[in-house]
């Protein structure tokens, strides 16, 4: 199974405030551990962002939405190849 890591951005733990306000930390948290998963998994469906480079949303609700930025980085450990996945929220 492919694992995931997740880097969360200044701005994403700022608005981890306002989600919990809104009532919506559950649904938030759902779509977090649907996407550490697999982010390309449906439903429920996600749009690539345009201008952005590996950038995907998917709904938390109509006015809401989870933005997320696929990362693979390859690591040399001497003679072991290894590839890291990671999700930035």
């Amino acid at each position: 199974m492919v694992t995931w890591k997740i880097l969360y951005s200044k701005r994403a733990q700022k608005d981890a405030v306002k989600i919990k306000a809104c009532g919506l930390d559950s649904k938030a948290r759902d779509l977090i551990a649907l996407i550490v998963r697999n982010p390309f998994q449906t439903p429920p469906p996600y749009e690539k962002l345009l201008g952005a480079k590996n950038t995907y949303s998917r709904r938390i609700n109509i006015r809401h939405r989870l933005v997320y930025e696929v990362r693979y980085a390859i690591v040399n450990y001497g003679n072991h190849v290894s590839s890291q996945r990671f999700l930035s929220v």
